[in-house]
């Protein structure tokens, strides 16, 4: 069973005369949802909004010379439920990025592997009156795209959540590790070597499935809860009224 709790904020700001850039009415009150989906093999969905739960800042330090492994999460559809996707963050700002298809469970063609770019910033949301943390990725035609991570301190657990209109949803899941799986250089032989990264192989994760690749080896998992800061949105006015 998933339990989500919600925080409900009363968001209210107060005129400021001849101050440019201060709100001069009500922001829209909204509602928090703290992801807890973990374990669940099937999509989370919320009206309501997930905020990251690390700081712009952290993140930089959480995800630098680290990989993400996991999957795309697809509901269980298609026949490759639970298909591979390995990313891994170089300090540079480079993303080496291996994608296994959900639709048939084998590398996409033409484009399982890739290099992007990641940045980890900061949005002003006007509407609700706060600066937001979040993940942007250049993608290979110029174009950002951005999330939200959310990430479980105590087990390295980590997931990227999306906006498909009117729902936030986790897009993918998985951990977040340090070297990279043996699995990748048979998916992805493009893929950068572990050594010019500076990192290493994982010669124990060899199966394309990341259900099947955790049972081979779970991975030396990055595990700094220490990083976790629960609600990291900032008032942009410092006037805003909080209450539960």
């Amino acid at each position: 069973m998933v339990i989500s709790s919600k925080l409900k904020l009363i968001l209210i700001a107060i005129i400021v005369p001849l101050v440019a850039g201060c709100s001069d009415g009500a922001y829209r009150s909204f509602e928090t949802v703290s992801y807890d989906h973990w374990g669940v093999q099937g999509r989370f969905k919320t009206r309501d909004f997930v905020f990251q739960n690390v700081t712009q800042s952290d993140l930089v330090t959480l995800l630098s010379g680290k990989t993400f492994v996991g999957y795309q999460e697809s509901d269980g559809l298609g026949r490759g439920y639970g298909a591979l996707t390995v990313e891994f963050y170089d300090p540079s700002g480079e993303l080496a990025y291996c994608i296994v298809s959900y639709k048939t469970g084998k590398p996409v063609r033409g484009d399982a592997f890739a290099m992007k770019r990641w940045i980890s910033t900061t949005a002003n949301n006007q509407n609700i009156g706060y600066q937001l943390a979040e993940m942007e990725v250049i993608e290979l035609a110029g174009h950002s795209s951005y999330g939200i991570v959310q990430y479980d301190g105590s087990l390295g657990r980590i997931a990227n959540i999306g906006y498909e209109s009117p729902f936030m949803r986790d897009i993918s899941k998985g951990h977040l590790q340090n070297g990279i799986p043996a699995a990748v250089y048979t998916a992805c032989p493009e893929f950068p070597s572990a050594e010019s990264l500076g990192t290493f192989v994982n010669h124990n994760q060899t199966s394309w499935n990341y259900f099947e690749l955790v049972e081979q080896d779970a991975g030396d998992r990055v595990i700094r809860p220490d990083l976790v800061t629960e609600f990291t949105p900032v008032p942009l006015n410092p006037a805003v009224a909080v209450a539960q």
